[in-house]
């Protein structure tokens, strides 16, 4: 009866240690996992900060002038184009004979 009561002790005491030792890996690995996801947020963070810089940069009143003038043809809009009445426009409208619309290449062919 004794070496029942003995064998059975051995056996819950490897219990005990495969249990604590078990616990303890799978604490290493969540401290693991979480060390490697508060890596990640700094990474993001630091992506963050560097494309909000970048954006301020780009964004710029003077650099999207600059570009502006370099790219599109825009010119002052003359007094003579500017109806000052919205009834007057039927008349351009008349004048240019009537509204054109925009056709596909594929529809001319």
């Amino acid at each position: 009866m004794k070496g029942y009561i003995a064998i059975a002790s051995v056996f819950a005491g490897l219990s005990v240690v495969g249990g604590v030792y078990e616990i303890e890996r799978r604490h290493d690995a969540a401290d693991s996992h979480a060390r490697e996801i508060e890596r990640r947020i700094e990474n993001a963070r630091r992506e963050i900060h560097v494309l909000e810089a970048e954006w301020s940069y780009q964004t710029r009143p003077s650099r999207i002038e600059d570009l502006a003038a370099r790219h599109l043809p825009l010119k002052p809009t003359a007094a003579e184009r500017i109806l000052a009445d919205p009834a007057a426009l039927q008349t351009v409208i008349d004048r240019m004979g009537g509204i054109v619309e925009a056709r596909s290449t594929e529809a001319l062919k």
